[in-house]
């Protein structure tokens, strides 16, 4: 039987900590725990500012709901802190939906967060002044 889904912090045995909303699942002796939106929390940590950086936990998958069993979870709790409930129900309504791998056409979209780091053109000036900077002082 499934119980009503709620807003919960899970540790899992992995380590990672996730925030989700999750719902328990009994059937016969198996014990599961449905997550819907599973995101992972980091804490971010600057000169002056400490704050909260949320991803998604399973950052290639079309899926948005996983299921996994319990005696991969340490801990489980409700969300009880409001500014946590607004920052997951702010990302959600950003990211969640989305799809991070593709764009509307269905064509990969290759971002800073998926490795780019730039194009094909101004690479190929970087590497050209790289080269003749390494030629000039060779010759020398």
């Amino acid at each position: 039987m499934q119980k009503e889904e709620f807003l919960a912090l899970i540790k899992l045995v992995s380590g990672e900590e996730i925030v989700s909303m999750a719902s328990e699942l009994e059937e016969d002796d198996i014990k599961l725990l449905i997550l819907n939106h599973p995101l992972t929390i980091n804490e971010i940590k600057t000169n002056r500012r400490q704050g909260l950086k949320f991803n998604h936990w399973m950052k290639f998958s079309d899926d948005y709901l996983h299921i996994i069993n319990f005696d991969k979870v340490i801990t489980l709790s409700r969300v009880r802190n409001n500014e946590i409930r607004i920052l997951y129900n702010r990302f959600i309504s950003k990211y969640g939906q989305s799809n991070i791998l593709h764009n509307n056409n269905n064509r990969l979209t290759l971002t800073e967060e998926l490795g780019l780091i730039g194009n094909v053109d101004e690479t190929r000036e970087k590497l050209e002044k790289l080269f003749k900077s390494k030629s000039i002082s060779s010759e020398t």
